[in-house]
């Protein structure tokens, strides 16, 4: 049996307990959208990762859904060594960098590494285009 429809008032008013009773009836609107973000997201992610792989690319990928030790705060979602050049990659589906990834883009960029917000796929092919016409030009003529 489907629960019932019940308005967002009411459900504001529900704890978060009662409203996993309902399951994705009794999801906010907030919820639904970032839930809707993150999925976007994560195809985003394995789109380009499926794509750096068919071309040998070799990266990293740093998990959002855990935090390490390892990793500083506001670290790129890929880090890649691409034509011997150190290069992340901050995948975003919308929204913009937070205060910890623009610290740590502008540390990347200030050591001379390369660093792309990308929101799609094509963008992360472009940019890789740009590098090999900077690495190879075309000749003058």
């Amino acid at each position: 049996m489907t629960p019932p429809v019940l308005p967002v008032n009411i459900l504001r008013c529900m704890s978060k307990d009662d409203r996993n009773t309902l399951g994705k009836a009794g999801d906010l609107p907030e919820e639904v959208n970032r839930k809707i973000k993150d999925r976007l997201e994560k195809d985003l992610h394995s789109e380009v990762t499926r794509f750096l792989k068919i071309l040998g690319i070799p990266f990293v990928y740093s998990r959002t859904d855990k935090r390490s030790y390892l990793v500083p705060t506001g670290w790129a979602d890929l880090t890649l060594c691409y034509k011997g050049l150190f290069v992340c990659i901050e995948l975003k589906t919308g929204s913009k960098l937070s205060p910890e990834q623009q610290a740590c883009r502008e540390e990347i960029l200030r050591a001379g590494g390369r660093y792309l917000v990308a929101r799609q796929t094509s963008e992360v092919k472009d940019f890789l285009r740009e590098i090999d016409s900077e690495l190879n030009p075309p000749p003058t003529i």
